[in-house]
């Protein structure tokens, strides 16, 4: 069994799915991610590896989480996407990977954001999505295969469908409870933010929310086109470096 987390989320020490095997389009469909045993393999290898260490540490160090050997676990991609996670919001830790028979597993360590509504964090259930280094996709039809675990965002929608829930529900937006008070935004602010009228009707707000997230989305595809387009790469122990992350 992969994950052995209950309904209330995976707990410390736990085993959860990260990636699960298969032939998975990316979200603007240019392209096809491939993602079998043989590279959740190299993706462990890196992961164990002197380099994958010494990259750890000082990623880590650069986000002022301390010299840690483990991959963090963020709400949301913030590293890729500042419009919709402005702030870095640590979850928890990747402590060890392993494949196992359905995709890559991670071993979790929690921190005080994982219980719901805890620091301001999105409302569950949130769903592992991983962002990967891989090369720029290539081929007819054009794939990539990831190689590298860059860090985990716990996100409500991932763009690959069969990963569990890694947390558990929390408290719907508006809730009266005091930990919940930073997930709730006035209804006259977010009318003032999305530019309507003081009388505009929730049917107008979802609508005007639905354009904001649209376009959201596309810039974020713009700049994920951007990122493939370098082809320039540096050396690194003799390997090429990997271009950006890209987010699955």
């Amino acid at each position: 069994m992969i994950c052995t987390a209950n309904v209330a989320g995976a707990a410390d020490g736990d085993w959860m799915l990260i990636a699960p095997y298969g032939d998975h389009l990316s979200p603007d469909g240019s392209y096809t991610q491939i993602f079998g045993r043989e590279e959740a393999d190299g993706v462990v290898r890196t992961w164990n590896s002197v380099a994958g260490i010494a990259a750890r540490v000082f990623k880590n160090i650069a986000h002022g989480l301390g010299a840690k050997f483990t991959t963090p676990i963020w709400d949301g991609h913030p590293e890729t996407d500042k419009i919709r996670w402005p702030k870095e919001k640590l979850m928890g830790e990747i402590t060890a990977l392993r494949t196992g028979n359905d995709g890559l597993e991670g071993r979790i360590k929690r921190g005080e954001r994982w219980t719901a509504n805890a620091g301001g964090r999105t409302p569950g259930p949130l769903y592992a999505s991983a962002l990967w280094w891989h090369l720029p996709p290539s081929g007819a039809p054009r794939v990539v295969h990831p190689q590298l675990l860059e860090s985990v965002g716990l996100v409500k929608e991932p763009n690959i469908a069969g990963v569990p829930a890694w947390t558990a529900n929390a408290n719907p937006l508006g809730s009266s409870e005091p930990e919940n008070k930073n997930n709730i935004m006035d209804k006259s602010k977010l009318i003032r933010l999305l530019g309507l009228a003081a009388d505009a009707t929730d049917a107008q707000i979802e609508e005007a929310l639905a354009a904001s997230t649209a376009n959201a989305a596309l810039l974020t595809t713009a700049n994920a086109a951007r990122d493939t387009a370098q082809t320039q790469l540096t050396t690194l122990q003799g390997q090429p470096r990997l271009p950006g992350p890209k987010m699955t």
